[in-house]
């Protein structure tokens, strides 16, 4: 076929692409999720020298330190994130589609970026401030660099991607695998692992000037994602969640992965095929190794998984036009393009309308942003971070790290013994920050006791309800409340 048709085909799924994000991204209200409300309170932290915004050992810093730029240069810090994940959104179509035809052909990449550009996960996560998209496109970034040689660069950039996702730096298996096959296999290996060590340099020393210890957060996190009680218990997904998320929520064409990867053993020995199985495999076991689950972590490898579902569609495809010579096999794929490209905008636009919120909460909207124009002696403890995406104070954290062990009962005795040290307290019942696991009693009992205590200490200067969610703000009363300067 024409190479001319393949690449008029690639515009005009990429335009379809362009215009359903913008018109999503104007026409409707796209709430801050959680680690949103995180990631901008850290952004703020940082550009503010930690008089505003809050602070997470957890989390890695360089999409902070990007939505903190955009805070400190006057942009709503979650608009600044949803413009750029939009652009970068754009960017990793792209980018796998150049991979695709690098390692596959015309076709298989134009198969693969149609799936992709209208995966549900990854149009509905470009309307958020989340990391998933910016370590992928510069996870996909590393690997085109990779496949060009350009050996230290590929390096540093996976570095960055680890910097804005650290379970991003499993990739960093293959990327070795890879290297350790090459015809110049010391100085490449010892080009990309110093480049990868450098990007994460500056990092380390901020985590050993901050904590003491280079792996702070590394290790932190680790911790706490083997805790957290939303995908850990509340929400519990099975080993098996990401192969029925594959084929049951992302698009039935991923059962042609399988055709895929077995038309491509006889190429083992081309490293560039064996790179990307590996890119499936490697997080494929390390996310299911984990009790917590989730949709989105499936957009890591998703990329690599829709290579080979493109793959295997062409090879039928093939094997049918060449068996059936009735069939003209330029018709034949452009019919499957339009096929792959009218189930694939159902699939995408169907979860989209079916899991995104696009009604505001006025009532949460109003909790989150109450404080913003006030000044308040004291300290502020707050159970949800979106008020640090909507109020520019520092807030200390009743939440973290995770609520259902020992935080309760710090910041109960806490209350009970510097009640003149806090000027606000923040709950709300729906955000999942005062959230007890169903079995413990003390949890609840604790909570119970501590808004009793706050009841009868503190002034209710906010109190407001939508449906099963409250949202109340205690003030301490002998505490100045004030309109700012």
């Amino acid at each position: 076929m024409c190479s001319s048709l393949y690449k008029k085909l690639f515009l005009l799924q990429f335009i379809l692409a362009v215009i359903l994000r913008l018109f999503f991204f104007f026409a409707d209200y796209h709430e801050v999720w959680w680690d949103s409300g995180v990631y901008i309170g850290m952004g703020k932290y940082l550009f503010s020298g930690g008089q505003v915004g809050l602070w997470e050992d957890i989390r890695p810093v360089l999409w902070p330190l990007v939505l903190g730029f955009g805070w400190r240069i006057g942009f709503d810090p979650d608009f600044f994130g949803r413009i750029i994940t939009f652009g970068l959104s754009l960017g990793c179509i792209f980018l796998l589609y150049l991979i695709a035809k690098r390692v596959f052909d015309e076709y298989t990449a134009l198969v693969a970026v149609t799936i992709f550009a209208f995966s549900p996960i990854f149009f509905s996560l470009g309307f958020h401030t989340y990391t998933e998209i910016p370590s992928l496109f510069l996870l996909l970034l590393s690997i085109l660099l990779l496949f060009k040689e350009r050996i230290f660069l590929a390096g540093f950039v996976l570095g960055l991607s680890t910097l804005t996702r650290f379970p991003m730096g499993i990739f960093i298996i293959p990327f070795c695998v890879f290297l350790f096959f090459s015809k110049k296999i010391g100085s490449h290996l010892s080009s990309f692992l110093s480049a990868f060590v450098l990007s994460l340099t500056p990092f380390f020393v901020f985590n050993y000037v901050l904590y003491g210890n280079i792996l702070t957060p590394f290790l932190a996190g680790s911790a706490a994602i083997k805790q957290v009680l939303g995908c850990n218990v509340l929400r519990y997904n099975a080993g098996s969640a990401y192969l029925y998320w594959l084929v049951c929520a992302e698009h039935p064409l991923h059962v042609f992965a399988l055709i895929g990867i077995a038309a491509q053993v006889r190429r083992w020995f081309v490293r560039e095929q064996l790179f990307l199985f590996s890119c499936v495999v490697i997080p494929l076991l390390y996310y299911s190794s984990l009790q917590c689950r989730d949709y989105r972590y499936l957009l890591s490898f998703l990329p690599f998984v829709v290579l080979f579902t493109a793959q295997g569609i062409t090879f039928v495809l093939e094997r049918v036009t060449e068996t059936c010579s009735v069939f003209h096999k330029k018709h034949v794929f452009i019919a499957i393009f339009i096929f792959v490209l009218g189930t694939s905008l159902w699939q995408g636009l169907l979860y989209y309308q079916g899991n995104e919120n696009v009604q505001k909460d006025s009532v949460a909207l109003d909790y989150f942003s109450h404080l913003r124009n006030k000044n308040i002696s004291g300290e502020l403890w707050t159970a949800n971070p979106l008020t640090a995406a909507y109020t520019d104070k520092y807030f200390e954290k009743i939440y973290y790290p995770v609520y259902h062990q020992q935080q309760y009962k710090i910041f109960f005795d806490y209350l009970q013994n510097s009640t003149h040290r806090v000027g606000a307290v923040l709950l709300d019942n729906c955000g999942g920050g005062i959230l007890c696991h169903p079995d413990d009693v003390v949890c609840k009992n604790k909570t119970e006791e501590a808004l009793f205590f706050l009841t009868k200490n503190f002034e209710i200067v906010y109190n407001k309800t939508n449906g099963l969610c409250y949202y109340v703000i205690f003030t301490r009363q002998n505490s100045t409340v004030s309109k700012a300067n």
